[in-house]
């Protein structure tokens, strides 16, 4: 990713925000399955829906616009094993840049808890008060280095102590297993192809001057599936970025939606791409992504939803009324966006997607060969 916290930062413009950058120096440990909670404040950027082994990414969080609030809340994920392919422990960054310095200051705190710990508002208040630092660390922010030494990896971070904040958490492997040497020639083909995309989400939306737009970054980490023939259905607004007209395998595309200009309307529509397979020369599935950005935030709130439909699903407006309404989710998963993690899992692939709740929305979607199993899937 070309983009780092330093960059992130300077493309917000509140007094009050934190932009986390996280770094995976393991050698065995893939960060899946994002969540947040936020006490005060919003996610801005979401969190990268995986971070594979020796990448980094990039999430903010920001102040709500137009109130005396700050950024606070608590990010966490899990820790997949590549080889044993299970989810024993969860990573918790806890963050706090308050409003008022008369007051407050800012707080870090980093831990390893059970992976059945939710990350919810008791996590916070265990991670910002509680004296018991058995599973975590924590300390003021001020530029030091916070560390905390779990049974399998260390977590190492610093923070800043300005309104305008950067937490910068490596995480390193202790009991280093190395991959099998194909899980390590895939993981390098991911991390070099990546590194060839001219744009990520974030400098796209940083250029977007309308205020409800939504940015949607697609990663196709499989081998042997390519996504062709975009199709869009809009309910309101406009396409602005058109889709790529291929996402090639291990290769990351953006594309951008955008309100109709001098109307009161949002960024609503879905979007889908055949899933073409190499070795069959054809697709049997398609892809299908649905985003919601509304103009009246009074009335609704940001959705998303992503989904494996068969060949031949039509794009069109009876596929975003489902994806949108049907209660019954049967080929899809969708969820209010908030920041953390939407996950299905398909009869070949794996789908994994953040969005952020705010009018400038970023959508982050990956596509995987089936890695995860669906009892990971489901923690």
């Amino acid at each position: 990713m070309p983009e780092n916290a330093e960059f992130v930062s300077a493309t917000l413009t509140t007094n009050r925000n934190c932009t986390v950058e996280i770094t995976n120096a393991t050698t065995g440990y893939c960060l899946i399955n994002p969540k947040v909670h936020m006490t005060s404040g919003y996610c801005y950027h979401p969190p990268q829906p995986t971070v594979r082994v020796n990448n980094t990414e990039v999430c903010s969080f920001t102040k709500e616009d137009d109130t005396a609030t700050g950024a606070v809340g608590v990010l966490t994920y899990d820790l997949f094993h590549m080889q044993s392919r299970v989810c024993s422990e969860r990573v918790a960054i806890m963050f706090s840049v308050p409003y008022d310095y008369n007051f407050y200051k800012n707080w870090l705190g980093v831990g390893v808890f059970e992976v059945a710990r939710a990350c919810d508002k008791q996590l916070y208040q265990h991670m910002y008060q509680d004296k018991d630092f058995r599973q975590f660390a924590r300390s003021e922010a001020n530029g030091s280095g916070l560390e905390y030494k779990a049974t399998y990896v260390d977590l190492r971070a610093t923070m800043s102590n300005v309104g305008k904040s950067i937490i910068k958490p490596p995480f390193r492997c202790v009991f280093a297993k190395r991959f099998s040497r194909p899980e390590r020639t895939r993981f390098k083909g991911i991390l070099k192809n990546q590194s060839k995309m001219a744009e990520s989400a974030e400098t796209v939306v940083a250029n977007l001057t309308s205020k409800r737009n939504v940015t949607i970054e697609i990663s196709n980490l499989t081998n042997n599936y390519c996504l062709i023939n975009p199709r869009v259905f809009l309910e309101s607004g406009d396409t602005y970025n058109p889709p790529q007209p291929t996402v090639r395998p291990l290769k990351t595309e953006v594309c951008t939606f955008s309100k109709t200009c001098a109307k009161a309307t949002g960024s609503v529509g879905v979007m889908t791409y055949d899933l073409f397979e190499r070795s069959r020369n054809d697709h049997v599935e398609t892809l299908a992504l649905m985003f919601a950005v509304p103009w009246d935030y009074n009335i609704y709130k940001n959705w998303f939803a992503v989904g494996i439909f068969n060949k031949g699903k039509a794009c069109d407006g009876a596929l975003y009324k489902e994806m949108y309404y049907e209660k019954n989710q049967q080929g899809f998963i969708r969820e209010e966006a908030n920041g953390s993690g939407l996950n299905y899992v398909g009869n070949y692939l794996d789908i994994k997607a953040t969005m952020s709740p705010m009018g400038r929305a970023i959508m982050k979607v990956e596509v995987w060969d089936k890695l995860f199993t669906s009892t990971q899937q489901a923690l």
